[in-house]
């Protein structure tokens, strides 16, 4: 059979890795299986085991934080709790996020629980409305 010409939008580069793949027909793609699966349940604070990955809904208590440097590491440490407790959650290397931690502020945090607290990989800020 002749090859078909990709759909409009799709370069010779994508059209080559999505036919490399076994992707040559939309139906084929919507059929595709992800390799992994991120289970992103949230769990309440208190019941997350040291060491275990969790996404957990938090709010914001406490002062807004502040940035620090520590071994070269930049850290931002705040108050996060839920109806089942509170912990300190840190975010390496990113200072930015530090402005975005006020009080009150709803935030959806996927890490896991240390001796220290809760050690940030991803987070997202919730709205009033998405809760």
């Amino acid at each position: 059979a002749r090859p078909r010409a990709p759909p409009a939008g799709v370069g010779p580069t994508l059209a080559r890795a999505a036919a490399e793949a076994g992707m040559e027909t939309i139906a084929a793609l919507l059929l595709r299986v992800p390799h992994r699966h991120r289970d992103r349940t949230v769990e309440p604070l208190a019941g997350v085991e040291p060491g275990r990955q969790a996404t957990v809904l938090v709010e914001v208590l406490g002062g807004r934080p502040n940035a620090f440097r520590r071994r070269g590491l930049s850290v931002v440490s705040a108050k996060v709790g839920d109806d089942s407790g509170s912990v300190k959650a840190s975010w390496f290397n990113q200072p930015w996020v530090a402005e975005k931690l006020t009080p009150g502020a709803t935030l959806l945090l996927t890490g896991s629980r240390d001796e220290r607290g809760f050690r940030v990989a991803e987070y997202e800020l919730v709205g009033e409305g998405e809760r």
